[in-house]
């Protein structure tokens, strides 16, 4: 639905009046469970939810603004609902009123994970403290067959911090076998002319950092430093379209790194100091729907354009390199449902003879179908495409890419590697009309193939592929992912090869895609 195209008859009236309309998680309280909930549950303050507003009490009416406040609202984890009802005042047409209305969901949450042997670690965390709409975690590392506490770690987030459209992050502790201190604070692009910038800081001591190796996966020990500051400026050039610019400064040091790292070798851990340029077009709007990335309230679909250059330089331990990359991204809906493509490509040139050094394609391809059926069952198809490739990337840590974390088919557990990687993911998800106690239920099916190896051409290299099925439970009103079970098989060109064949776990709700910049980035290989 384009909720721009209907709310744009109230354009240049002038906003007379705010008036906010909070729920509590459960409207109605019929169970003892859900009044418990609700008493327990502090309200988002209505402070917290106008400074989310992109326009106050006198401004002059722009639906396209409307949209992108009821987006950040919805997109916020303690929200399950927003919607912001315009109403013309009936004494004075050039008025309107708005109704901001939303329904909050359930932020105390709580998780946990097993390790090898007997580590286990415990999470508890509320991402709406107080109201105020920051999260407040704290995790615990235990082993239990010595009845001995092994680390905490602290993570306070704010997605807005003080209405100043600030998303500022801590996180600081130590783990079974790391030390961590992340700092991190960004301003996105939000309006058509706007300004961004952001800065950030880490360290962290890892005994146990798994990097892809020529011939294994390998654990070693690096401790990491590093800072970050950015910033860019967009002014508007039509309807919809911006031009910017953007720069990035970054340093990275490694204390203790794998001692035969060298000119060539382990180039993932090499001291560095980079300046980054980019410059480009984008432009932005969003559509709402439902039954996407989440389980059946509305959620914002971005449609839009980037095009960028990005050039600069890098100060290195073992010699200086001027680098220039591009990238296009561009998403919309077409017949049959919504696509997205991104193209990305960059490379290093020494300045000592401008010899090319670690060179970087990327693509993806993503579609997913519209919303299918007619009965009470609704389906939708997921397909997504995904193409990297390396050229002179030296040997060792960082010089190949693998399948990891959602860059794999999904279950597989061997071993992979290469400098070119081609992968398909589909899945099929029902969403059915059960909701056990506000739950959702929906079913899935899957089916991912994978090439992954040193030749250039992508179906040379080592074949993989996952298949199987299985369910989901999700309720919008809670923090909580959504609960899986898995049944799963993989193949690869011999057979049958080490995989997840039954798996529970949480799935994090998928990030949602944009078309705004962001701090200029090299071309990744990851």
């Amino acid at each position: 639905m384009d909720e721009e195209e209907i709310l744009k008859e109230f354009n240049g009236s002038t906003i007379g009046s705010i008036y906010f309309d909070s729920h509590d998680v459960f409207e109605t309280r019929r169970s003892l469970f859900q009044k418990a909930a609700n008493w327990m549950h502090v309200v988002t303050m209505e402070r917290t939810l106008r400074n989310d507003l992109l326009f106050s009490e006198g401004d002059v009416f722009d639906a396209a603004t409307v949209v992108r406040s009821n987006r950040i609202l919805q997109g916020r984890d303690y929200i399950s609902r927003a919607r912001i009802y315009v109403r013309r005042d009936p004494e004075d047409e050039s008025v309107v009123h708005l109704r901001v209305l939303t329904l909050d969901s359930w932020t105390i949450g709580v998780d946990g994970r097993k390790y090898s042997g007997s580590r286990v670690m415990g999470e508890l965390y509320d991402v709406n403290f107080l109201g105020s709409g920051t999260r407040a975690g704290v995790e615990t590392y235990l082993n239990y067959s010595e009845w001995r506490a092994k680390g905490v770690i602290a993570d306070i987030e704010t997605p807005n911090f003080l209405g100043s459209f600030v998303a500022a992050e801590l996180h600081v502790g130590r783990d079974f076998d790391r030390k961590r201190l992340e700092i991190d604070f960004d301003k996105e692009f939000i309006l058509p002319n706007d300004y961004a910038f952001g800065a950030g800081y880490f360290d962290v001591d890892d005994h146990q950092y798994e990097v892809y190796m020529p011939d294994d996966l390998g654990r070693v020990r690096v401790w990491r430093r590093g800072a970050e500051v950015w910033g860019g400026w967009s002014r508007k050039l039509a309807v919809h379209k911006s031009g910017y610019i953007t720069s990035r400064f970054n340093h990275e040091s490694y204390p203790v790194r794998p001692p035969q790292t060298g000119a060539e070798i382990n180039p993932m851990f090499h001291k560095r100091n980079e300046l980054i340029i980019g410059a480009g077009i984008y432009g932005e709007r969003f559509y709402s729907s439902h039954m996407i990335y989440g389980y059946g309230f509305e959620e914002y679909i971005s449609v839009g354009t980037k095009a960028e250059i990005t050039g600069g330089m890098s100060w290195q331990e073992y010699g200086n390199y001027y680098y220039g990359g591009a990238r296009f991204s561009k998403g919309g809906f077409w017949h049959g449902g919504y696509m997205a493509a991104d193209l990305s490509a960059g490379s290093y040139w020494s300045v000592d003879g401008g010899r090319r050094y670690r060179s970087v394609v990327n693509g993806e391809l993503f579609w997913f179908s519209n919303l299918w059926g007619k009965g009470i069952n609704k389906y939708r198809e997921f397909v997504t495409l995904r193409y990297t490739q390396g050229w002179d990337m030296g040997v060792g840590a960082g010089a190949v890419t693998g399948f990891s974390g959602s860059v794999q088919p999904v279950g597989f557990k061997g071993y992979g590697m290469g400098r070119t990687r081609l992968l398909l993911n589909t899945e099929t998800v029902v969403f059915t009309r059960h909701k056990p106690f506000g739950f959702r239920l929906a079913v899935f099916g899957f089916g991912d193939a994978g090439f992954i190896g040193m030749h250039d051409n992508p179906l040379r290299n080592e074949f993989f592929s996952t298949f199987g099925i299985g369910i989901r439970f999700k309720n919008e009103r809670l923090i909580f992912n959504a609960l899986q079970i898995r049944l799963g098989f993989a193949i690869g060109k011999s057979g049958f090869v080490r995989s997840q064949i039954i798996n529970a776990s949480t799935e994090q709700r998928i990030d949602e895609r944009r078309f705004i910049p962001w701090a200029p980035q090299v071309a990744g290989f990851e």
